[in-house]
């Protein structure tokens, strides 16, 4: 009996996939905000102050000798409770020289989550946000050091949706995906100290 449901399961997910039915919408078709646009989404709101690359971000720590890319935001929590995912709110796409190759994510295809994620408050990890406190945030992802830094940053603000699941019948945060997407210049503070 539980052979025969997971055979259905198996031909409806792969009849559905080869429809593209579990693709993403590719990045052309997502909503496109501009730098300092507020994105207003679930759990989160977004707003993209702008990028820059540097050598030195303490206390973030670079894995390889190399440099930092920084892009800055606003991150409000529109969730009612603590969301310790600070890791999939962004997305970046076509950056030459990072020193992660981009993932193969359901979320994201083609692109890099950040490396480290910092409070620009106080520079401490980022781990945790909360209601109803906004944080300027810093996403780090890390630049090999004979990487020619980019011009601009293809960003993606990746985005969820509260729903009762299918599985497990509670309300769970689910559909993860990117939901808006913007290109911003990148600013080249390499040689400050």
């Amino acid at each position: 009996m539980i052979g025969a449901g997971v055979c259905v399961l198996v031909v409806v997910v792969s009849v559905v996939g080869l429809a593209g039915g579990l693709d993403p919408a590719p990045a052309g078709e997502l909503p496109v905000v501009a730098a300092d646009e507020r994105y207003e989404g679930e759990p989160w709101n977004v707003t993209v102050d702008g990028a820059v690359v540097a050598a030195d971000l303490e206390p973030a720590v670079l894995q390889e000798e190399g440099y930092w890319l920084a892009v800055l935001a606003e991150v409000e929590i529109t969730a009612e409770e603590s969301r310790g995912d600070v890791y999939e709110i962004l997305c970046v796409r076509d950056v030459a020289g990072l020193a992660r190759e981009p993932s193969e994510s359901i979320v994201c295809p083609g692109a890099v989550p950040p490396d480290d994620i910092r409070l620009v408050r106080d520079g401490s990890a980022a781990t945790t946000l909360h209601p109803d406190l906004p944080e300027q945030v810093a996403f780090l992802w890390e630049l090999a050091r004979d990487a020619e830094p980019p011009a601009d940053v293809h960003i993606q603000i990746v985005g969820k949706t509260y729903r009762e699941s299918s599985l497990t019948g509670r309300m769970e945060w689910l559909d993860e995906a990117p939901r808006a997407q913007l290109t911003i210049p990148v600013e080249d503070r390499r040689e400050e100290v």
